[in-house]
């Protein structure tokens, strides 16, 4: 008798679940976009593909330290914008805000519906010539892709809004709602002289939006095992990045008479034990929706543990945790960056300090990361320091008109794939704009596969004309296909 109950206990809630899982997925009913993609003619994204590769030519890096930043290259890519785009240019208004930012507005035939706003950034990342198949600021067209840096991160889909109000300008087209279109001139570096003014702006004069549109995730090519559909991932929110220096101070010499540990020595066992000792595991709102839409398209077993978080999320912990891709998802991250110790290599400096890049889970403060550090360290040589923290980002719902609307057009123009939210590991200029708007959300409109997308902020990173083309669609879509107001 006693071995009996045991028995039900131990296998009662694997009934339970393996039954809920069959009647999920036999209850799944197969999705279909309620729109009609807008399609483009294969010329006009080759067309589009050649002005990107001219875009990708002007080496627009920002820089941490704004005077570093080549002023010139910013307004060479405006005149070729405004060359390119005249009816975008004559027919908008243009607002000026700050130097570099390309502001446009819009305007809807309801002036009583909220407006939207669609963001994209000009600026790019550092490019090392080394590695590259072909120079990171050309205008290389070659086997059907756009190659340099900023191609696909971010120019490729600032280029795609440009070409789509450009088209619809050419057919007379006018929106339901007011449209406003920022092009920041310094998201690489955290939006300080772009995003941030912007926004702004926005708040002193009360602008408000029914939803914003920035970069993110894109439709995923073999997102899972056996799984056989695309997965579009939709980012509702953003992990915060804060900067933390730790630093040791003790004993210094001679390096002939050690007093060990030494100060540098001290901090590696500290900088060991807060990336070996990870921080306690979570699965957001956004992760639990997305691992449970997964499961109702994946193979049984996979579904079996994405639907049933209650019982398998010990285990969801313990395989995320060992995959560097997947761990992000699940946890605030802390990685250590940058260290110095002596400048001679016979001296033992009384200091050593060293930078820890944390990224935190929305859910998570950065007073807990830095009691947590302290905890872990353990040491009263070793002090913990906040350098820099970003804003803390908001989950944006996915019940809303807005959300499921981006959804269907995904569906529409990527042929339905599985749509899901996630959390952003990345930062994007979006933050900034959760000021404005409770549905912010951040979506690249590309197909792309795990290889590819190894190549943003790496050498050799190309966007091809097949996904201009997607993106360009998506965004006609969206505008000339709107279905609520």
């Amino acid at each position: 008798m006693p071995l009996l109950i045991i028995a039900i206990i131990v296998f009662s809630p694997l009934l339970v679940a393996l039954l809920r899982t069959l009647v999920l997925k036999v209850n799944l009913k197969p999705q279909k976009s309620p729109l009609q993609a807008e399609r483009i003619e294969n010329a006009l994204a080759k067309s589009a593909g050649k002005t990107l590769a001219k875009a990708v030519s002007f080496k627009t890096v920002s820089y941490p330290n704004y005077n570093q930043t080549d002023i010139k290259a910013f307004d060479d890519l405006a005149n070729h914008l405004k060359d390119s785009y005249p009816l975008m240019h004559s027919k908008l208004e243009k607002i000026e805000i700050g130097y570099s930012n390309l502001v446009f507005k819009w305007e809807g035939e309801n002036r009583e519906l909220k407006p939207a706003l669609f963001l994209a950034h000009q600026d790019v990342v550092p490019a090392n010539e080394d590695g590259w198949i072909y120079p990171p600021f050309d205008s290389t067209i070659r086997d059907g892709f756009v190659w340099g840096r900023g191609s696909f991160d971010l120019k490729g889909q600032m280029i795609a809004i440009c070409e789509t109000v450009e088209t619809l300008l050419s057919q007379n087209f006018k929106p339901k709602r007011s449209y406003y279109i920022a092009f920041g001139c310094d998201e690489e570096v955290r939006g300080k002289f772009g995003a941030k003014l912007i926004c702004a702006y926005f708040l002193e004069n009360e602008i408000t939006f029914e939803y914003v549109l920035d970069e993110g995730g894109v439709v995923g090519k073999n997102f899972l095992p056996g799984l056989k559909e695309n997965v579009a991932v939709i980012g509702v929110a953003e992990k915060g990045d804060l900067n933390i220096k730790i630093k040791c101070t003790k004993e210094g010499g001679h390096s002939s008479a050690p007093k060990n540990p030494t100060p540098i020595a001290t901090l590696g066992k500290a900088l060991y034990n807060l990336e070996k000792r990870k921080m306690r595991a979570h699965i957001c709102k956004p992760i639990k929706e997305m691992l449970h839409t997964l499961g109702l398209y994946a193979p049984f077993p996979l579904a079996f543990v994405f639907l049933n978080l209650w019982l398998t999320k010990p285990l969801i912990n313990l395989v995320f945790s060992k995959n560097s891709t997947l761990n992000p998802l699940i946890r605030t991250t802390v990685a250590a960056t940058m260290a110095k110790g002596s400048e001679a290599s016979n001296v033992i400096d009384p200091t050593a300090s060293a930078i820890l890049n944390v990224r935190l889970l929305p859910s998570q403060s950065s007073q807990e990361v830095l009691l947590w550090a302290k905890k872990r360290i353990n040491d009263d040589s070793v002090t913990v320091e906040p350098l820099s923290d970003t804003r803390r980002s908001r989950i944006s719902p996915t019940d809303t008109p807005s959300f499921n609307f981006i959804k269907s057009s995904v569906e529409a123009v990527f042929e339905n794939p599985i749509v899901v939210p996630y959390v952003m590991i990345g930062g994007t200029d979006a933050i900034w704009y959760e000021q404005v708007s409770d549905c912010v959300y951040r979506f690249s409109p590309t197909l792309m596969s795990g290889e590819e997308l190894k190549r943003i902020h790496n050498a050799n990173e190309r966007l091809s004309i097949e996904n201009l083309k997607r993106a360009i669609e998506f965004y006609l879509t969206l505008i000339k296909r709107e279905v609520f107001v």
